[in-house]
């Protein structure tokens, strides 16, 4: 997707879906202007997939570890 595509955000500038004041979190529509459900910091989104990685290991479904995993989305760091 092209830069213009993506939702204005310079609200939370800290937030790990914020590239460049757009939020790649949304692609379409407006930025919440307080309490946005997308807002963590990178550090907070790290270990959020750290836990689901985990998880996914427990439950044994390396499958979608594999499918989903193994791909870097929006600039996130690949586990």
């Amino acid at each position: 997707m092209k830069k213009e595509e993506f939702s204005r955000c310079n609200l939370h500038t800290d937030c790990f879906a914020n590239r460049g004041g757009c939020c790649v979190a949304l692609k379409t529509g407006q930025v919440p202007s307080t309490d946005c459900p997308f807002y963590k910091t990178k550090q907070e989104a790290l270990e959020t997939r750290l836990e689901s990685y985990k998880h996914l290991v427990e439950i044994g479904r390396e499958d979608l570890i594999k499918k989903y995993g193994g791909q870097m989305t929006h600039g996130h760091q690949q586990i």
